[in-house]
C-alpha cells in the first residue's frame, strides 16, 4: 500500500547507518505481520504485540539528536499502523546509563563520550514526546510505567497495565 512505501521510502533517505537495512526488513515485517492478523481477528479477540512501536522511532530519528524534527516523527507516526494501546516504560537518564553500562552498551553508543551518549539521551527523550504527541492525536491510549525501582516493582506495575489493558479493550468495544 502506498502508506507503506512512503514509510519504506522515507526511512531509505533519512537512516544513515548500518541499521537502515535491519529497519526496513523490521517495517515490512511489521507492516505485513499487522494487516494479516488485524484482518484474521475476531470482534472478542485482543492483540498483544510487543513489537517497540516507540523504540524502533527512536532508532530511526533518535540518535540524529542534534537535529531532532517533530515533524518527520510526527509523519512517522501518521504513517506507520498505530497500536490500539502503547505501554510506555520510562527511566531516568542515571537509570538507563547505568543499566546500559553494567549490559554493554549498545554499538551506537558504545562509540561516543559521555557527553554524546547523555546528548543522545536527550535526544532520545525528544523523539518519544513527539511519539507520544503523534499518538495522543490518534487517539493511542498510552500506559506510562515507572522503570527506577527493582525488576519485582515493575513486575507488579506490569500486572497493573494488564488490567488496565483489558478494561480499556472493555471500554471500547
Amino acid at each position: 500500500n502506498e502508506t507503506m512505501v512512503e514509510t519504506l521510502r522515507r526511512v531509505a533517505k533519512e537512516s544513515k547507518d548500518d541499521g537502515r537495512t535491519l529497519l526496513i526488513k523490521w517495517l515490512v515485517r511489521l507492516f505485513s505481520s499487522y494487516q494479516l492478523i488485524r484482518e484474521n481477528l475476531k470482534k472478542d479477540e485482543v492483540l498483544i504485540i510487543d513489537e517497540g512501536f516507540c523504540n524502533r522511532a527512536l532508532s530511526i530519528f533518535g540518535y540524529d539528536y542534534d537535529r531532532i524534527n517533530p515533524a518527520d516523527i510526527q509523519t512517522y507516526v501518521e504513517h506507520e499502523p498505530a497500536p490500539d494501546i502503547v505501554i510506555c516504560v520510562s527511566a531516568s537518564l542515571e537509570t538507563r546509563e547505568r543499566r546500559l553500562a553494567a549490559r554493554g552498551f549498545p554499538l551506537r553508543l558504545k562509540k561516543l563520550s559521555m557527553l554524546q551518549r547523555k546528548a543522545a539521551y536527550r535526544g532520545f527523550e525528544q523523539a518519544l514526546a513527539a511519539v507520544l504527541a503523534g499518538l495522543e492525536t490518534r487517539k493511542t491510549p498510552i500506559i506510562h510505567i515507572d522503570n527506577e525501582g527493582t525488576l519485582e516493582d515493575l513486575s507488579r506495575s506490569a500486572e497493573t497495565v494488564s488490567a488496565q489493558v483489558f478494561s480499556q479493550q472493555d471500554t471500547s468495544a
